[in-house]
């Protein structure tokens, strides 16, 4: 980050990890001095956005109240109770961790769901492309049983013709020789 760049609050928001809400929240909360633009849109500078993340890890990570927060940008030492405050962090980071392993648990869950859905889809799919295929190959089966059927229909009349045709040429040559040879 250079030091004189300024950043939008979506591009902030990004870098911080905070929503627009809270980005709101914590300006006003805390009385940040965020500056503005000439239209009033915000412009945090690399010190705003370090600031940020600082309260941002206070109050999430070391559960410090928004009047800890206060006293310790004002430069006043957080009345903190060290043994509190210790068992407060321990509490907080193993909150966090049981958050954190709840969700992915959850995602876990949700994963596993999704992938049944998933088997379960392709499965059907499955059996519909081969009831599918089996119609097609039994179409084919049949058509080509037709194919020969007709084929063998079409030779047999074929051969007919072809009989007919020689019988009637050897019965042209019979009656040719037959006047050739008639006497009378």
């Amino acid at each position: 980050m250079n030091k004189n760049e300024v950043y939008s609050m979506k591009e902030t928001r990004d870098k911080t990890g905070l929503t627009n809400d809270l980005l709101r929240l914590y300006e006003k909360e805390f009385n940040l001095q965020i500056e503005r633009t000439d239209g009033g849109h915000r412009r945090y500078t690399e010190e705003d956005i370090n600031l940020l993340i600082n309260i941002k890890l206070k109050i999430k990570d070391q559960n410090w109240s928004y009047k800890q927060v206060r006293q310790w940008l004002n430069g006043d030492a957080p009345q903190l109770n060290p043994q509190l405050n210790q068992m407060q962090r321990e509490d907080a980071v193993k909150s966090n961790i049981e958050k954190k392993l709840d969700k992915m648990l959850e995602n876990q869950e949700d994963q596993k769901y999704t992938i049944d859905l998933l088997t379960e889809t392709v499965r059907k799919l499955t059996e519909k492309l081969d009831a599918q295929e089996e119609r097609h190959v039994k179409q084919i089966e049949d058509q080509r049983v037709y194919f020969e059927q007709k084929l063998e229909e079409k030779n047999k009349d074929v051969v007919k013709e072809v009989r007919l045709l020689q019988s009637a040429k050897e019965e042209e040559g019979r009656s040719f020789f037959s006047k050739l040879f008639k006497k009378g």
